[in-house]
């Protein structure tokens, strides 16, 4: 004979997924059952720890850290519940993605929300990754002309061959004065060029702000004045 379920700690966890997911509001979960709301607030809470070392781990970038980033720091400023978190989670990674990446394979997954997460932070990942292999054949042109030897005879394949390639010989980026990056399709300024290209002048992005998730006033903030001396940046 089965057991009556006497708590709802009792519960499976992706039973009390699919119940917090179906109450849009959590203060209406908490009129229902302190227990219940109890339950479903560490339910998500270990879901938001096992997809945060996964978006700092396994699919670490630049916008995922930013992410997990952020909702910390909202964490430390208020009250933030694990249900909001994940909400938050959510509309923070669905931000960084285009209409196209979310497909017919987010909406299978529906009912999963944990799948759903790590799925666009995946995605998010590999967007972050193509940022840095459309800019990096303008990064090495300019290379070339400023000299740099190794410039002219490496060839990457991905992006972790160009990260590789600039943990050993990214001092050299030093030389870079004017990086034009008009015309790219690019949603973010990759990390690295902010790291490596610690003396650039100019950065051009003609025809970019359509793509660009970040704001012109944002892209100063990357380059703080050094001296007086201030990176000029055109963006249309």
């Amino acid at each position: 004979m089965t057991q009556p379920i006497l708590s709802f700690a009792q519960l499976p966890n992706e039973i009390l997924t699919h119940i917090s997911y179906f109450v849009q509001n959590p203060y209406s979960l908490s009129l229902s059952s302190k227990n219940l709301t109890c339950c479903v607030n560490e339910n998500y809470n270990q879901k938001i720890k096992e997809i945060f070392k996964i978006m700092t781990g396994e699919f670490a970038s630049q916008s995922n850290r930013k992410i997990v980033q952020n909702i910390h720091e909202m964490k430390l400023q208020g009250n933030l519940v694990p249900t909001r978190m994940f909400k938050i989670l959510y509309f923070l990674l669905k931000d960084h993605l285009k209409p196209s990446d979310l497909d017919a394979s987010l909406n299978d997954l529906k009912g999963d929300l944990t799948r759903k997460a790590l799925a666009m932070a995946k995605r998010v990942k590999e967007i972050d990754d193509e940022n840095l292999e459309k800019v990096w054949p303008r990064v090495q042109n300019e290379l070339v002309v400023q000299n740099c030897p190794l410039a002219k005879t490496v060839s990457f394949n991905s992006a972790d061959q160009i990260r590789r390639w600039l943990d050993r010989y990214g001092v050299f980026l030093i030389y870079v004065k004017t990086l034009d990056f008009s015309d790219l399709d690019i949603t973010f300024l990759p990390e690295e060029i902010k790291l490596y290209a610690t003396d650039l002048k100019k950065l051009i992005m003609f025809n970019t702000s359509r793509t660009m998730k970040i704001s012109l006033e944002a892209l100063y903030k990357l380059f703080p004045p050094k001296d007086d001396d201030i990176v000029h940046i055109i963006m249309t």
